[in-house]
């Protein structure tokens, strides 16, 4: 009901104001009144938020008094799988921008 009452809002107030390209996102089939489109940002946004999370309870461990060296190892851990995880997609990511890119430069086959 607040999803509904929200996109109503937007398409009333919002998209009348949009610059031309904005509208062509705000109305293409994984607009941003979808699950499509903020899944996948929601998904690295805690990918994001554990890695500083890791960090930060890395550093809090070796503050505290008497230095939790277990706990500093297990966040750490977290810290470098998490790592591992934004590496896993940041290289899918310029992987695809690549071959997007070379199959533009790759001329049509003649018959």
């Amino acid at each position: 009901m607040l999803y509904r009452a929200l996109s109503k809002f937007g398409d009333q107030f919002v998209y009348p104001v949009l610059p031309a390209f904005a509208k062509s996102i705000w109305d293409h089939p994984a607009e941003p009144k979808t699950v499509f489109f903020w899944a996948p940002l929601m998904k690295w946004g805690l990918n994001i938020a554990l890695f500083i999370t890791g960090g930060i309870w890395t550093r809090y461990s070796f503050v505290i008094i008497p230095v939790g060296y277990s706990l500093a190892t297990v966040y750490f851990l977290v810290m470098c799988s998490v790592f591992s995880q934004l590496f896993r997609i940041a290289i899918t990511g310029l992987f695809k921008l690549i071959i997007s890119k070379s199959e533009k430069r790759t001329l049509p086959l003649k018959s």
